[in-house]
C-alpha cells in the first residue's frame, strides 16, 4: 500500500529548474530573500544618487556585473559605472571566495561567505552574500522554511525507483506510515498513526485506519511545538560537496559527523530526529546516521524530489559507517502534495472529542 514505481530522469537544463523555482517561491513566499546587509551609503553630492539591489546567493564558477548590480545616477541620468569615479575591493581574508575583474566584473571562485568593499565617487558602503554551488541554492529553494512535505523510502536503483510513503508533515497533522500510537497491539487495517490538531485547536495523538476511519487516543502537546512538526531545517551552510562522477554536475551536497563539524547530528531537532529517521534497529542492534547525501532528481511528469542517503553507523560508535547500512529517502518540498483528504476532512467535519 502507498508504494509507487517512478521512472526518474536526468536533469536537462537549467531552464528547467528556474521553471520549478518561480513556481516554489510563488508558493512560499518566505523563501525568496533580498540581502539588507548592505551598509547604507552616505554622500555629500546630491548630484549623485546610488541605487543596489543584492542577492543574499551568488552561484560558484559564475561572473557577476556590478552594473546590474548598482544603479548610479548624476543628475538624474543613469551613468556606466566606466564612466565614474569607483572602486571594487575584497574584504581581507575573502580572497579566495570572489575576484574582481578589470571589466567591473566579479568572478565567484570558491564557496562561504564574502564582502566586497565598494567607494562610487566619494560614497562608500560594503556588500556581503554567500556563494554556493547552484545545487545548494536549488535545495535551498526548495526547502527552507518548509513546514508541509511528504517523505519517501525509496528502493531501487537508477532510474525505476519505488517509493514508499513514510511520513506526511501536514499544516495539521503529522502522520508516520505503519506508525501505531495505540498502547495496544497495531490494528490489522493500520495505515498510519500520528499528531493532529482539530478545530478546537488541541492535538491529539491518532491513527488512521483503512476504510477512512480515524482514532483519537489522547491528547498531546501543542502540534506546533512538538518536535515531529518542526519546520526543515537544514541550512546549506551545512554541506560539503562531494563529487562522484567525472561530470561537473555530478556531485552531491553531503553532512558528515567526521569530516563536517557545521551540523549537529545529534542536535533534538535535527531533520532525522523531527522525522523518525534518526535510529534504525536490525537484529537487535541500534544505528544512528553519520552522513547523509543529497542530490535532486525529477520524475517524467517534472515534479522535483530530493533524494537523501543515509549511512548509519552503530550507535556505541556512530563516527563509521556500517557497510550495507545505507538507506534511501525522497523528500518532496510541495505544499500541495503534502495532504491526506481523508484527515483534513476529518478536521473539518468529524464530532470533535468530549
Amino acid at each position: 500500500m502507498n508504494k509507487k514505481v517512478f521512472n526518474f530522469i536526468k536533469l536537462g537544463t537549467i531552464m528547467l529548474f528556474l521553471a520549478s523555482c518561480t513556481a516554489n517561491e510563488s508558493k512560499n513566499a518566505n523563501k525568496s530573500y533580498v540581502s539588507d546587509s548592505m551598509i547604507p551609503f552616505v554622500s555629500e553630492n546630491k548630484d549623485t544618487q546610488i541605487n543596489y539591489k543584492i542577492s543574499m546567493y551568488y552561484a560558484y564558477g559564475e561572473t557577476y556585473d556590478f552594473n546590474d548590480i548598482f544603479e548610479v545616477k548624476n543628475k538624474d541620468k543613469r551613468v556606466s559605472l566606466n564612466e565614474i569615479d569607483c572602486e571594487f575591493t575584497v574584504a581581507q581574508g575573502y580572497e579566495d571566495i570572489v575576484i574582481i575583474r578589470d571589466d567591473y566584473k566579479f568572478y565567484v571562485n570558491g564557496r562561504g561567505e564574502f564582502k566586497i568593499i565598494v567607494r562610487i565617487k566619494d560614497s562608500r558602503g560594503t556588500f556581503q552574500g554567500l556563494a554556493a554551488t547552484r545545487k545548494e541554492m536549488y535545495f535551498r529553494s526548495a526547502s527552507s522554511g518548509c513546514d508541509e512535505y511528504t517523505i519517501y523510502k525509496v528502493d531501487g536503483v537508477g532510474q525505476n525507483l519505488e517509493l514508499t510513503k513514510w511520513l506526511v508533515h501536514g499544516e495539521y497533522y503529522v502522520a508516520i506510515y505503519g506508525e501505531n500510537m495505540s498502547d495496544g497491539n497495531a490494528p490489522e487495517n493500520l495505515i498510519a498513526g500520528g499528531y493532529i490538531k482539530l478545530r478546537n485547536h488541541n492535538t491529539y495523538k491518532f491513527n488512521y485506519l483503512e476504510g477512512n476511519q480515524v482514532d483519537i487516543l489522547g491528547s498531546a502537546r501543542d502540534l506546533m511545538e512538538h518536535p515531529l512538526h518542526k519546520t526543515f531545517n537544514l541550512p546549506i551552510t551545512a554541506f560539503s560537496i562531494e563529487q562522484r562522477t567525472r561530470n561537473p554536475e555530478g556531485y552531491v551536497l553531503k553532512i558528515d559527523r567526521v569530516n563536517n563539524s557545521k551540523y549537529d547530528f545529534d542536535d533534538p531537532n535535527n531533520i532525522f530526529k523531527s522525522n523518525k529517521l534518526d535510529t534504525m534497529v536490525f537484529d537487535g542492534t541500534t544505528y544512528v546516521p553519520c552522513s547523509a547525501a543529497f542530490d535532486r532528481t525529477i520524475d517524467r511528469e517534472g515534479h522535483e524530489y530530493w533524494l537523501m542517503e543515509v549511512d548509519y553507523a552503530l550507535e556505541t560508535y556512530p563516527f563509521t559507517k556500517v557497510d550495507g547500512m545505507t538507506k534511501t529517502y525522497a523528500f518532496d518540498f510541495d505544499c500541495d502534495r503534502a495532504k491526506i483528504p481523508e484527515l483534513d476532512d476529518y478536521i473539518e467535519n468529524a464530532p470533535l472529542p468530549e
